[in-house]
């Protein structure tokens, strides 16, 4: 009976963990926001039993496997799409540790983890509050501007949680010395860099930003396995092209070309950018050098996470720029919208190992 009690105690603290229900209220305003773009998705008593089967008692969320199959235009229904609530429930607090990623995924230690990857220059960096230079030693506001002078504009970043372009600010370091110190000045953590010049194919999606190339991997099994690959694009003369700041989404398929649609967060569609280019058919540069980059790269950070989602900007000889890699919380419905299921054919594969281990942990705390 005490066991019986300690399981029923710890399942409830379990359910009722405050990280999952702010996880679970996410997934919710997602879901909410694109029903009111892409609209109801009705399923006739076939397909909701095909969905019970395949997932066989884990309690999947048939809307919004529904609504991915509608802004995916999937056919025929595919039931293998992850919904958003398992997604940030289950599966990435399983594979990536979140607490760890805060002090691990800091951009002023990405030249410490990625050493042998290109990133932006570093002109300055601020660390619990001191002015550092790109190695790390203590300089002053007079000798950071003058810097930052030299290169005209620069991009000042938080370094820590600066998710969706949150914490990021462009500045004119000649007109705008004021702006500049400003942010010098009342800002922790952060760090400043040069702007890329980035690749002629990738700036014909959008001049003003610079649009990058998401990637999210796995390990699974010892292997380093690319799931889904989509391109990140301002619109409307943004300099940001992250998603949540207005930005839009495009899937690139297997041979490396820009699927037909892209998307925004809400699930609006276009077939081609607000500016005129056709997305359907756009060869993206230096794709396969990103992949090997990962793919050397992943297993540094598989103590804390073993599904990032990566960052790459293109230069302009073809050559990628890491951004940002992001250790947990990465975004699901870029993938899914643009590319169909996540796992694809591993779906059941990756729900039995996240959820087998879900119950000999709630198991352990019992016993």
């Amino acid at each position: 009976m005490r066991r019986k009690l300690k399981l029923i105690f710890h399942t409830i603290c379990n359910w009722f963990n405050i990280v999952r229900l702010s996880r679970m209220k996410y997934a919710k305003k997602s879901y909410n926001n694109k029903l009111s773009v892409v609209g109801e998705v009705s399923l006739n008593q076939d397909i909701k039993r095909n969905i019970s089967s395949y997932w066989k008692g884990i309690k999947a969320n048939s809307r919004f496997i529904a609504l991915y199959n509608k802004t995916n235009d999937a056919v025929p229904f595919d039931v293998r799409f992850v919904s958003d609530d398992l997604f940030y429930c289950y599966i990435d607090p399983y594979y990536n540790n979140a607490k760890a990623a805060k002090w691990m995924d800091d951009k002023n230690l990405y030249d410490l983890f990625f050493k042998e990857v290109r990133q932006p220059l570093v002109i300055a960096r601020k660390i619990n509050g001191y002015l550092l230079n790109k190695n790390y030693e203590t300089t002053n506001v007079e000798a950071v501007v003058n810097q930052c002078r030299s290169f005209g504009e620069v991009i000042v970043k938080k370094s820590i949680e600066s998710e969706g372009g949150h914490g990021v600010r462009i500045i004119d370091a000649v007109a705008d010395v004021d702006e500049l110190c400003r942010e010098i000045q009342n800002n922790d953590d952060f760090v400043i860099q040069e702007i890329i010049k980035q690749h002629p194919i990738l700036a014909t999606l959008h001049q003003s930003s610079i649009n990058t190339i998401r990637i999210i991997s796995l390990i699974h099994k010892g292997a380093i396995l690319i799931l889904s690959t989509v391109v990140r694009m301002g619109r409307g003369g943004s300099r940001i092209d992250n998603a949540s700041s207005g930005g839009i989404f495009c899937g690139v398929d297997e041979s490396g070309k820009l699927r037909k649609y892209a998307y925004d967060v809400d699930g609006n569609k276009w077939d081609r950018h607000p500016s005129g280019v056709v997305f359907e058919g756009c060869v993206i540069p230096g794709l396969e050098k990103c992949k090997a980059i990962i793919e050397r790269n992943a297993m540094r950070i598989a103590r804390v996470c073993k599904m990032p989602s990566w960052d790459f900007a293109i230069d302009e000889k073809g050559e990628p720029v890491l951004i940002e890699v992001n250790m947990s919380y990465g975004q699901l419905d870029f993938h899914q919208m643009t590319n169909g299921p996540l796992f694809k054919d591993l779906t059941l594969e990756i729900m039995n190992e996240v959820f087998a281990s879900r119950r000999k942990r709630l198991l352990r705390r019992v016993f």
